[in-house]
């Protein structure tokens, strides 16, 4: 049985700091103050089989979960709330269809995004007919209840659409990144990235249609936005040689066209085979940060951090953000009210013990320097 557990923790303190400036200083590691054990949250509501969550904290405190949930009938998505920092949550709002075959694995999981007071999930799903979907729904009543959902990717398109990301820009459009096996792509064993946006709030999107050729199979692009509206994406691009490496891409103008992908760090990682682990971006004033995991041509993993001053058009050398943590993946970086940006990523600290399979989530705060 799968259930979603929750931990409270101060983030007042946190694992390591790293300051950004013109070069990087590490600085003293503090400890994260973690509740004893983790503990299920959603079986006090009746949802005994839960999974994949995906977590936002409002500027007020309260704390909003999408979630995967399975009943008699299938998988489902929903949304609930906690105003008491997770102590209790309220009963799940229903996001997708009863009838919707809801699928999830890996970094196909839902997404959720948030702009002003709605509230976005998107969703992998399949069709009566067999047809691979991305949906969204929208809430606009502070995820008390979901409209009907829309299909990003085209009724019936073809081929495979998956490990998608969502996004709100600073203006409210809504913006949908994902991986598509609709057209041939130049590698073996590739797929395309594609995008779709909203102008009304989600009510509607634009038809889909392709940033570049060559993307890693299963590692869900990273989306951000710009000071001036740009649409930054970020995804695994693989090169000649089964290399698999980082590039970024920016739009000017709404996400119709892109200009050509810029290659973060030469990393040089050789793999024949698709890591499932994709970048995440966030974007402080006019600098982009990149996180992402890679093995590099040493073959060691770890997950790097990167920065661009000039909106994508270079960036600098890469620091490691992982040093002495084992097995890091799954990097997510965000920004927070104070003005830092936070990474976070699932890992074990070197020399302690983790029982099973467990995994440990630690965090960096990086402080961010003009």
């Amino acid at each position: 049985m799968n259930m979603v557990y929750f931990r409270i923790y101060a983030f007042a303190a946190v694992a390591m700091l790293l300051v950004i400036s013109s070069a990087c200083h590490h600085q003293p590691t503090a400890d994260i103050n973690f509740e004893p054990q983790p503990r299920t949250i959603l079986a006090k509501i009746g949802l005994n089989n839960t999974r994949d969550p995906n977590l936002t904290v409002s500027s007020s405190g309260v704390l909003g979960l999408l979630t995967v949930y399975s009943d008699s009938t299938g998988n489902h998505v929903g949304y609930t709330m906690s105003h008491d920092g997770g102590d209790s949550f309220m009963p799940i709002a229903p996001v997708s269809d009863p009838a919707a075959k809801v699928s999830a694995h890996g970094e196909s999981a839902p997404a959720l995004a948030t702009g002003g007071e709605a509230i976005y999930a998107l969703w992998q799903q399949r069709s009566e007919k067999g047809a691979n979907q991305l949906a969204v729904a929208r809430s606009l009543n502070y995820g008390r209840s979901f409209d009907t959902p829309v299909i990003v990717t085209g009724d019936e398109a073809p081929g495979f659409h998956g490990f998608a990301s969502l996004g709100v820009s600073p203006q409210g459009e809504i913006y949908a990144a994902w991986l598509d096996g609709r057209e041939p792509t130049p590698g073996p064993g590739t797929f395309a990235v594609y995008i779709s946006r909203s102008t009304d709030r989600g009510a509607t999107f634009d038809q889909p249609h392709r940033v570049a050729l060559s993307a890693c199979p299963c590692c869900r692009p990273g989306i951000a936005f710009g000071p001036k509206n740009q649409v930054i994406i970020a995804w695994r691009k693989v090169f000649d040689g089964d290399i698999r490496d980082l590039v970024v891409s920016i739009s000017n103008d709404g996400g119709q066209t892109f200009v050509p992908e810029v290659r973060v760090s030469d990393d040089g990682w050789h793999l024949n085979a698709c890591p499932d682990s994709g970048p995440s971006l966030a974007v402080k004033d006019n600098r982009i940060y990149v996180a992402w995991l890679t093995e590099g041509r040493e073959h060691k993993a770890r997950i790097q951090l990167s920065w661009s001053d000039d909106l994508g058009k270079t960036f600098h050398s890469p620091v490691v953000g992982s040093q002495g943590v084992l097995d890091p993946n799954h990097a997510r970086l965000k920004t927070s009210e104070d003005g830092m940006i936070a990474l976070a990523f699932q890992g074990r600290e070197s020399g302690r013990r983790v029982d099973g399979d467990r995994c440990e989530f630690l965090s960096i705060r990086l402080k961010t320097a003009s």
